[in-house]
């Protein structure tokens, strides 16, 4: 709209054309994402991709339209149902919790994209509240932290 206005100089991608994963990221990359496309790519998570699309962003995310996700908040098990770290970190075990696929617990600890300048939880009675994560993800306020590693930036 400010384009159309002549209060800025150059249309923005995503009211103009498709949404892909191109033009997310020309906004929206990271060198440090913890979760980046190219690796759900790998042969390993072909299976993963029949139940959750995380090869594009549009798998997971709308564009621009108030919600942050617009899948579930429990994907992390199509990669992680067989997920046992040799030296856990938290108090209850990552193993444990796979095993009662308790997986509403993961975003209470772990930012899936890593863009939070924070520190993650080593206690499970500290992790978020699933309730506020829900909220978060459907364009809530930001439980984690109001601090970002990388911002969106305003021109590709």
């Amino acid at each position: 709209m400010a384009y159309l206005l002549g209060l800025r100089k150059t249309s923005v991608a995503f009211a103009f054309q498709a949404p892909t994963v191109a033009i997310c990221q020309g906004c929206h990359s990271r060198p440090d994402d913890t979760h980046p496309l190219h690796r759900v790519s790998e042969p390993r998570f072909a299976d993963a991709l029949k139940s959750v699309a995380a090869n594009t962003c549009l798998g997971c995310h709308q564009e621009h339209r108030g919600k942050r996700v617009s899948s579930r908040g429990e994907f992390c098990s199509a990669c992680h149902d067989d997920l046992s770290l040799k030296n856990d970190p938290l108090d209850v075990s990552h193993r444990t919790l796979v095993a009662q696929q308790r997986w509403s617990t993961c975003l209470g600890c772990h930012d899936y994209h890593g863009n939070h300048a924070r520190q993650v939880q080593k206690k499970l009675a500290e992790a978020y509240d699933v309730e506020a994560i829900r909220s978060y993800l459907a364009d809530g306020p930001d439980p984690y932290a109001r601090a970002k590693r990388h911002l969106a930036r305003e021109k590709p």
